[in-house]
């Protein structure tokens, strides 16, 4: 939570103005050394309309972000249980 609390400009755009941000319990990669984690918000698109909750699935390898991307079903994102940061 303090990671991503703390580096949220490497999950949001600046121009989105995340709110409600969740993030769910970081997961250990099945191959390699990295850990996963779910995060969503409710994010604005690039011309100010709100595109409602959006989730991204991040890699964070050496205590840092590492990778993000939208999540899709294979991440099982809808399943996890998230906490506020």
């Amino acid at each position: 939570k303090r990671l991503v609390h703390d580096h949220l400009d490497a999950v949001f755009v600046a121009n989105s103005y995340p709110r409600g941000v969740q993030v769910s319990r970081p997961t250990h990669e099945v191959r390699g050394t990295g850990w996963t984690a779910c995060v969503r918000a409710e994010v604005n698109s690039a011309t100010g309309n709100s595109l409602g909750v959006v989730t991204y699935r991040i890699s964070i390898i050496g205590g840092l972000i590492s990778d993000r991307r939208r999540a899709d079903p294979d991440d099982n994102c809808e399943t996890e249980s998230y906490e506020p940061i």
